[in-house]
């Protein structure tokens, strides 16, 4: 693996603040675009854009169970609008955000989406 990758101990909150772009990450962390791709590869098995929207969407359930708005989570997250964010929601969660945000007093997104 890279040693620039591994050396940073929280890619996830790097992540973040690239936006969830693979490649305003490469720039933050100072490696190429094929290097992110190979270490993300090797370390979550994962294609970095499948890697950055799971992340994405875990965010999204933890403030979808704080009680915010979808429409807020939507801009908060870098979505054009609360409908793709939805739209995008439901393809990862398997459950829209707004039946996430109000079945889920007391439970938490991820859990309600394995049931469905």
């Amino acid at each position: 693996m890279n040693n620039r990758l591994d050396a940073i101990p929280d890619l996830n909150i790097l992540a973040k603040k690239a936006s969830f772009k693979a490649g305003a990450l490469a720039r933050i962390v100072g490696v190429s675009g094929e290097g992110l791709r190979r270490h993300v590869k090797l370390r979550f098995n994962l294609a970095p854009k499948d890697w950055l929207s799971n992340l994405r969407m875990h965010e999204a359930r933890r403030l979808l169970s704080e009680g915010q708005l979808v429409k807020e989570i939507a801009a908060q997250l870098g979505f054009q609008n609360p409908t793709h964010f939805s739209r995008a929601f439901r393809r990862e969660c398997g459950i829209s955000p707004r039946l996430t945000a109000t079945a889920g007093m007391g439970r938490t997104a991820g859990s309600l989406a394995k049931k469905v």
